[in-house]
């Protein structure tokens, strides 16, 4: 199992469950990577400030067959006003 500690900011979201949610992130060494995220959705999930859109975030994820997976996250910088004001 490939393991891969990176920092990124979630560019975009997608809940595909009542609590989880197929997120990507932008990264300065790797690009953009498809990261998937279960429970993360939930209000009880440790993962849940960290991946919001537009939070910059340290990530440890795991690597099975299909998708990185989030195994630790921990938020640097959150970016929230930025959902208030596009333009």
């Amino acid at each position: 199992m490939e393991e891969l500690e990176t920092k990124g900011l979630v560019i975009s979201e997608v809940r595909t469950g009542e609590a989880d949610k197929i997120l990507t992130l932008l990264t300065a060494e790797h690009g953009k990577i498809t990261v998937s995220g279960k429970g993360v959705a939930s209000l009880k999930s440790r993962h849940m400030p960290a991946t919001q859109l537009f939070s910059y975030s340290s990530f440890n994820l795991k690597k099975t067959k299909k998708y990185f997976y989030i195994a630790d996250s921990d938020l640097i910088e959150p970016f929230f006003d930025i959902r208030y004001d596009v333009n």
